[in-house]
């Protein structure tokens, strides 16, 4: 009965062993994980302020397009006549 007692202890330790060290794997995906959305939502904070900035930079230069025609216009007219 002593060696039925003792295997079935060494069963359950290597148990835990194995049980430990999955967790330890979960986590230390878990936490690669975490670290890459992380950055993820940081590039994304990013292309969002880059996206922000070249709208801005293009619906100005539309303006800016659309006045320069507007006073071209009248000119090219005139010239053509």
């Amino acid at each position: 009965m002593e060696i039925a007692g003792q295997t079935i202890i060494q069963l359950v330790n290597q148990a835990v062993e194995a049980a430990d060290a999955n967790v330890k794997h979960a986590l230390d995906v878990a936490h690669k994980l975490s670290h890459e959305l992380r950055a993820a939502e940081q590039r994304n904070t990013d292309l969002e302020a880059d996206l922000r900035y070249y709208k801005d930079r293009a619906e100005r230069a539309a303006v800016r397009l659309a006045e320069h025609s507007a006073h071209r216009e009248p000119s090219l007219a005139l010239w053509l006549r």
